[in-house]
């Protein structure tokens, strides 16, 4: 098994762990990226709470949030509200405040991975 499969493996044990623990809590468990050398591993974690709706309140979807206001035509969209680009349809999920070419984070439906779009580009597909 080389190095990269060993953590691969650590990091999917560490996960359902973590899983468990955050659904006890009424967490939401967020998983983030990791590093690794020949000595050391080290990840990233992050639990968010869940609001009264269902919504996962991490830090992005709070960035959203107050961001929103900065751009022409997302004043009135919301976490969630779905858009098409590209022939897919997509789902608000955040906001990368370090991102200034792409900062709007999005959830496909369908393969569930995470995409950055410009503000245009989402505002085109919410129809604004």
């Amino acid at each position: 098994m080389t190095r990269k499969q060993e953590v691969d493996a650590l990091h999917d044990k560490l996960g359902e762990t973590l899983n468990k623990f955050a659904l006890e809590n009424n967490l939401a468990y967020i998983e983030g990226r990791g590093k690794y050398s020949d000595t050391a591993v080290t990840f990233s974690v992050e639990f968010a709470s869940i609001n009264k709706s269902g919504v996962v309140e991490s830090q992005k979807a709070l960035a959203f949030d107050s961001y929103k206001g900065y751009h022409d035509g997302l004043e009135k969209a919301n976490l969630g509200d779905k858009f098409i680009a590209g022939g897919h349809t997509y789902n608000i999920s955040g906001y990368a405040y370090r991102s200034r070419k792409y900062p709007i984070l999005a959830i496909q439906r369908g393969n569930g991975r995470e995409y950055k779009f410009t503000v245009r580009a989402v505002v085109n597909g919410l129809g604004r």
